[in-house]
């Protein structure tokens, strides 16, 4: 196939241009033929000019970002204009630009790379499409050498906004009700973390709201009007549990050497301990920085039952992790590689650190086999086939 993959570069760290370098180099790697287009104010002609002049079978956009573009008085998506299915790998909730998330033409497949955000969109995003779930497979390509790990120290490569601040920003922005709800969430959130982090935790937030709003939304029947509430409260609250974690790592490891790299850490930074060492991080391409220590990263996944891109990274680059997540529990491919992941339990954490510092080559041996049999099951063959399958239910032949 002939595939376009846009490209946004203007976000936070700019991840979507390393990203879809990688996912480039994959397709061309099955036989495809990948280029990447800029995502801006002169997409839509660009891609007619491309169009007339070769067939392109294919696009990809992350989060949806470009889904929407279209002719406001035919309502017609460009990608209907064109006939060119659009593939939008959404890694962030459906809360954030719901825009992005609506199913305005069967040219669009929403695909989601979480059950839970796939579930979401089903429930508050009213559709004649189901929004789809598949998950993605470590697209990240292997350094072609290893450079030698050393440093006893962990890395910790995440922005942090402190929990302190994001009440104070609900206390000034919101009335007092408001403000008592969201702090009710935030605990339950920040509960269930230290308390097995088994549950999702936009199926906690959905828990702070009066009945029958919770029902309602379980059982699909929510109306737009619902569906407004609940998205504004995920999105206040949705940062919480990222933020939790990643204070949770610093507070209960405050003698064990860690680097973090990110913004947002100034109180911490502040406290002077000689253990920990704060800098700002640069753009997603160039952070390889972040796996060179002999322990390896720290990582915080956004969601309890999701790996994190940077893990994902680490294990391309031979480096070691330890990662904030529930992913898969009480499957094999979760159970048999225990020591990798953690939740809001001191001990736990503490415990699973030293073992690390005693015996780091062992840790990344163990990373090394969880990256082997991950690598088995979720395979970047079995992904495009499942996109092609997912066209053709479209009617799109995508079998070139």
């Amino acid at each position: 196939m002939r595939i376009i993959l846009l490209n946004w570069s203007e976000g936070e760290n700019d991840p979507f241009s390393y990203f879809n370098q990688q996912f480039q180099q994959q397709l061309v790697a099955l036989g495809h033929e990948a280029y990447i287009v800029p995502l801006n104010d002169l997409l839509s002609a660009t891609m007619h000019e491309i169009c007339a002049t070769v067939t392109i079978d294919l696009v990809f956009t992350w989060q949806g970002l470009g889904s929407a573009i279209g002719d406001p008085a035919t309502g017609h998506t460009l990608w209907a204009q064109l006939g060119i299915p659009l593939v939008c790998l959404h890694g962030d909730h459906p809360c954030y630009n719901p825009a992005n998330h609506q199913q305005s033409s069967h040219h669009l497949l929403h695909v989601y790379l979480l059950p839970t955000f796939a579930r979401d969109a089903n429930r508050l995003i009213q559709r004649d499409r189901p929004a789809l779930f598949e998950a993605l497979p470590n697209f990240f390509q292997a350094s072609e050498t290893r450079p030698e790990l050393r440093g006893d120290y962990f890395v910790l490569p995440k922005n942090l906004t402190p929990l302190a601040d994001i009440r104070r920003g609900w206390k000034a922005r919101h009335t007092d009700a408001t403000y008592r709800l969201l702090c009710s969430g935030a605990e339950a959130i920040e509960h269930e973390y230290c308390h097995g982090n088994l549950r999702d935790h936009h199926e906690v937030i959905l828990d702070v709201l009066s009945a029958p709003i919770p029902e309602l939304v379980r059982a699909g029947r929510a109306d737009a009007s619902i569906a407004e509430v609940v998205f504004a409260l995920d999105r206040e609250l949705d940062q919480v549990h990222r933020n939790v974690a990643s204070e949770f790592v610093i507070e209960s490891l405050p003698d064990v050497p860690i680097r973090v790299y990110g913004r947002g850490w100034e109180h911490f930074a502040s406290r002077g301990n000689p253990y920990h060492t704060f800098t700002p991080f640069d753009r997603v391409v160039d952070g390889d920085s972040q796996f060179l220590s002999a322990l390896g990263i720290i990582d915080i996944a956004p969601l309890n039952g999701s790996l994190h891109d940077r893990t994902l990274r680490a294990m391309r680059k031979g480096a070691g992790f330890l990662v904030s997540s529930t992913w898969r529990h009480n499957e094999p491919i979760h159970d048999e590689f225990a020591a990798l992941f953690f939740s809001g339990d001191e001990s736990d954490l503490r415990a699973k650190v030293h073992a690390v510092r005693l015996d780091p080559e062992g840790h990344r041996a163990r990373v090394r086999m969880f990256t082997e049999v991950f690598d088995a099951v979720f395979t970047f063959s079995d992904f495009m086939r499942r996109i092609q399958i997912h066209g053709a239910e479209r009617g799109f032949d995508l079998s070139l």
